[in-house]
């Protein structure tokens, strides 16, 4: 990797262990590496004695990220796209802890990004041929296993999934990988963003 290469050669960045602790799931390892604390997350989904509430890390993004956004996160004045927690960035898409919230000009700012993408013809055109080409490759592979008899498996066409995990191994793959080369020519300092697909994949497919 000659880019790693060179910033150690050239630009003095080191590289070291790092530990994200356990639970390693998503929120706690997000937590831990945008905000450098994940103490209190003990799993994805636990009851808070405190709150006399039971926490589920995908609904209560916000929440919990506001234990540890105190203005020096990871991405301070940077872009959080497809993430959970937001790392105090100053710009967030598709983030979780961010989704619903923020002021009408943030809210605007996004949209705007989303549309700049979303309405580029080849970005269109290539995005929804591979929708189409993931959904058919998930059936096709459900009936693979029903001809070699594999078992356990489940029913892949329940709830519509094949286009569920094209949305999500494809379109906000594509999404994200758009809108952070779009903040990188803006000039953002700092990035981070997530390909939740592998993750989809196997929770539902195995």
């Amino acid at each position: 990797m000659p880019a790693l290469k060179r910033l150690q050669t050239e630009e003095g960045y080191v590289l070291s262990r790092f530990d994200c602790g356990l639970p390693s799931q998503t929120s706690a390892c997000q937590a831990g590496i945008l905000f450098g604390e994940n103490f209190d997350i003990p799993a994805f989904r636990w009851y808070d004695k405190r709150a006399a509430k039971l926490i589920v890390s995908s609904h209560d993004a916000p929440l919990i990220n506001a234990r540890y956004a105190f203005g020096k996160g990871l991405l301070r004045d940077g872009a959080s796209v497809n993430n959970m927690m937001n790392g105090d960035a100053r710009v967030s898409i598709f983030t979780l802890a961010d989704l619903l919230t923020g002021s009408a000009e943030q809210q605007q700012r996004r949209a705007q990004d989303i549309y700049l993408v979303a309405l580029n013809p080849y970005f269109f055109l290539r995005t929804l041929i591979l929708y189409f080409a993931d959904a058919a490759r998930e059936v096709g592979e459900g009936i693979l296993q029903q001809l070699r008899r594999e078992a356990p498996r489940l029913n892949r066409l329940e709830h519509f999934y094949p286009f569920v995990r094209a949305a999500t191994t494809v379109v906000m793959r594509d999404m994200a990988a758009a809108l952070v080369i779009l903040d990188i020519v803006r000039g953002a300092p700092a990035l981070y963003t997530t390909w939740p697909g592998y993750d989809e994949v196997a929770h539902h497919s195995g």
